[in-house]
């Protein structure tokens, strides 16, 4: 792999989340494999996967970063994807308690969630398991045949991205856990999930992705990877919500400051931040 600094580049394609044409290139690493959690059924077959580039560039106008490379095409989210974190007492604890908090937010607990990207439906479980009536998890590397056995009752799983048909799903929490940073059009994608809540509804959604200022003031360079392609700080993602017609009722850092929480609400048209001072988000 090939990395280096980039000064004084311009990039004329949109920002994914605000559309401005305000673009800064400042890294490219090379010849990085695409994927990161697919699993190889031989040495051969992981040295010879594709490669990509990742190309990141800020956007002067919202803060997102994104990588001007990614081509989803290149792409292979299955289940042969292997993602889960449950394999560590440390974040099943930090999942735990966040899935007791959400499921004290008003008609989660009794009401149905809807995951976007709930990889092998270990959340989605716990929401279960703590009082929420069921689920559906959508991920086109979900595997029905991991969930506990008690609850494949309670659980649909749904094999597939994220699409307009999906909106069917009504859902009284609509939760999305790292998976956001794996999708380039993010902006596309949050007007999408906007138009499956309608009007009318206050369904709370929960969003949590890696926090890019962390990232780089530690140089964490292991969290720039191919399969990460959008890149937040708080700021830009609630820039992203509220222009998307949300209105954030909580927003910050958890999990040693690593990622970044926000549940927001549905609203009728595009919000602004509220004036310095108020003591929320």
């Amino acid at each position: 792999m090939a990395a280096r600094i980039l000064r004084g580049e311009r990039e004329a394609a949109p920002c994914p989340a605000c559309g401005a044409r305000a673009l800064d290139p400042f890294y490219l690493a090379e010849d990085l494999p695409v994927h990161s959690v697919l699993l190889m059924d031989s040495r051969e077959q992981a040295r010879c996967y594709p490669r990509g580039a990742l190309r990141l560039a800020f956007c002067r106008a919202c803060g997102f970063v994104t990588n001007t490379r990614y081509d989803p095409a290149l792409q292979d989210y299955s289940p042969r994807c292997e993602e889960s974190q449950a394999c560590s007492p440390t974040f099943n604890e930090f999942s735990r308690q966040l899935a007791g908090r959400l499921l004290r937010l008003p008609g989660v607990k009794g009401g149905r969630v809807v995951e976007l990207g709930c990889g092998k439906g270990d959340f989605l479980a716990q929401l279960v398991e703590g009082g929420a009536a069921g689920g559906v998890g959508i991920d086109p590397g979900a595997d029905a045949e991991r969930l506990p056995a008690g609850l494949r009752g309670r659980i649909e799983i749904v094999r597939q991205k994220y699409r307009p048909e999906h909106a069917r799903f009504q859902a009284d929490l609509l939760c999305c856990r790292h998976a956001l940073e794996h999708i380039g059009e993010v902006g596309a994608f949050l007007d999408l999930v906007r138009a499956a809540l309608g009007e009318g509804r206050r369904v709370p959604v929960f969003f949590e992705v890696p926090d890019l200022l962390r990232v780089l003031h530690e140089g964490a360079f292991w969290d720039l990877y191919y399969e990460h392609c959008s890149y937040f700080s708080a700021g830009s993602l609630a820039r992203l919500f509220r222009a998307r017609r949300f209105s954030i009722a909580e927003l910050g850092l958890e999990f040693g400051g690593q990622y970044i929480l926000l549940t927001a609400y549905p609203e009728a048209a595009p919000t602004a931040p509220p004036q310095i001072g108020r003591a929320h988000v």
